[in-house]
Parts: C-alpha cells; sequence; structure tokens
C-alpha cells in the first residue's frame, strides 16, 4: 500500500530505493516484534525457550556471496525439534528456502554477532490487529489497513498522520544519473560486483512486485473491483501490465549486463530504466485514485 511513493534514493545499500515509512513494519514493531540480544553461550537454549513460547525468529547469518564477499542475512527460525534440527526460511539474493531443516550446530556457527560479541534476535509474535484485519471481507480489510497506516485524504492531498505523502520519480532519477556516471568505470572494470547486481533488478523488483501482487488481487476480487468501478479496474489491469513489462524488462537487460557489462549493453539497460521511470509516473497516479475512491 505504501511501497510506490514517499522514497528516498540509497546510494550505499544493496536497496538503491527505499520508503521513507513503512506502515507494515510499524505495526509489526509496535504489537509482534521485539529486538534482544543473547550472548552466543546461551543461545542454544535461548532458542529453545523462545520456539517453545511459539515465536517465530529472525536469526542474523553470516554467508559469503558468489564473488567471495561476505554478507549478514536473517533467517526465519521456524522451529526445532527434539533432534536439534532447526527449520529455517530464508529469502536471499542467491537462495530462497521454505522450513529447511538445517543440524542446529551449523546454524550456531554461522550467527553473527555484533560489536559487543552478542547476537541480535527479533523475536515474531501474533498480533491483535493483524488478526482482526485478516477476519474482515477484503474491501473492508483495506480501509482498516488504510487507517492503521496513518493515512488520511485531506482534499486531493493524502496525509501520512500530518505529513504530505510525497509522490514523484526523483529516487529513479538519481538512479538513472549514478548509472550514467558509473557506466565508464563498470565497462573498464569488466565486471559487476554483487552489491551493484542487486541495485540494477532484485531490489527495484521488491520495491514494485508486492504492490503488482496486491494490484492484480484488487482488480480480480468482486467486492473490491466492485466498489472500484468498472473504469478504475480496467485502469489496475493495463497499469498492471504496463509495470510488468517494464520490469520484466529490467530483469531482461540487468541479466545481459552482468554478463556482458559492455558499453552498449548499459546503454540499453538505462533505456529501460528510463522506461521504468516514465511507467511509474502513471502507476503512481493510479495506486493514488484506488486509495481514494477505497478510503471511504
Amino acid at each position: 500500500m505504501d511501497r510506490v511513493y514517499d522514497w528516498q534514493y540509497e546510494k550505499t545499500g544493496e536497496a538503491p530505493i527505499i520508503s521513507r515509512f513503512n506502515g507494515f513494519m510499524e505495526l509489526a514493531f509496535r504489537e509482534s516484534m521485539v529486538e534482544r540480544r543473547y550472548d552466543p553461550k546461551n543461545l542454544r537454549d535461548e532458542l529453545r525457550r523462545l520456539t517453545g513460547e511459539n515465536a517465530h525468529l529472525s536469526l542474523p547469518l553470516s554467508y559469503v556471496h558468489e564473488d567471495g564477499t561476505r554478507y549478514v542475512s536473517p533467517s526465519l527460525v521456524e522451529g526445532i525439534d527434539d533432534d536439534d534440527v532447526i527449520y529455517l526460511t530464508r529469502t536471499g539474493s542467491e537462495h530462497n528456502s521454505f522450513r529447511r531443516p538445517v543440524p542446529l550446530a551449523e546454524v550456531l556457527g554461522k550467527v553473527a554477532v555484533d560489536e559487543n560479541g552478542l547476537v541480535e534476535i527479533t523475536e515474531v509474535h501474533p498480533s491483535p490487529t493483524i488478526e482482526r484485519v485478516l477476519g474482515e471481507k477484503p474491501v473492508d480489510t483495506f480501509r482498516l489497513i488504510f487507517a492503521e497506516y496513518g493515512f488520511r485524504w485531506y482534499g486531493p492531498r493524502l496525509y501520512r498522520y500530518h505529513t504530505p505523502v510525497e509522490v514523484g520519480v526523483t529516487a529513479i532519477d538519481t538512479l538513472l544519473d549514478e548509472w550514467r556516471t558509473r557506466t565508464d568505470e563498470i565497462v573498464a572494470a569488466g565486471t559487476l560486483l554483487m552489491f551493484d547486481q542487486l541495485r540494477l533488478n532484485k531490489h527495484l523488483q521488491n520495491r514494485f512486485q508486492p504492490t503488482q501482487q496486491a494490484l492484480e488481487f484488487m482488480a480480480d476480487e468482486p467486492g473490491i473491483s466492485g466498489a472500484m468501478g468498472p473504469l478504475l479496474t480496467a485502469r489496475a489491469k493495463d497499469g498492471w501490465k504496463s509495470m510488468d513489462k517494464a520490469l520484466s524488462d529490467i530483469m531482461k537487460f540487468s541479466s545481459l549486463l552482468v554478463r556482458r557489462p559492455e558499453r552498449e549493453v548499459m546503454d540499453l539497460y538505462i533505456k529501460y530504466l528510463t522506461q521504468l521511470r516514465d511507467v511509474t509516473t502513471d502507476y503512481q497516479r493510479l495506486i493514488l485514485d484506488i486509495q481514494q475512491e477505497l478510503a471511504g
């Protein structure tokens, strides 16, 4: 709901475009998520205790990219059995797995510690608000989430609490400028580090794909499409198709650029990133029109 506007550009992170606000994470931290630090020596017992309390745990584990660079990625601990097998769910740039059984000793050997030698674990507990929202009809669910995230319409302008929502593509413009500036450097190096590969495609996909999934669902869900009306529903389907093509082109030419970091390929990637930027302008307007129509 709030992923396609209120952006800021990030030069140093793997995600080049992030949202200034994240309504879901604010709700989760308010009701569901608790961060605590543990001594690695006590980690085995603490993991058993927490999973026994039906908590899910985000555990920081250390890995090595294919290019040799080290990184830390969280894995979701979903349970531990009596044989010291831990069940992990992981989504990342190189690996995705669901409830994968791993020996607990192996996991403990990969745990990342902070500067104080402690392991920071995020505990995830049930959220009363999320449970309530999931029990509603889809169109009412949308309205509850909209209000829960602090959104309000004041005339033609959308606010989050008392702050106007900023809508625009300046962050993509800045990203385009970065790639243009770095073209000579990339061509001369003849390779792209994993950091750049993630910025080329994966985290751009992450920026839009959740909204794409929601848009596709809303256009096909009778209650929501009925509330939107036929014209807005048709716009939603057309907007989904346009964004799907733009994202597919980004995936195609980023993959080609990773294999062939040449000037001609870089120019093609920039061309299609520019097209994504242009599609995004109409896409943002569509999302705002849907939110205004459904806010009730």
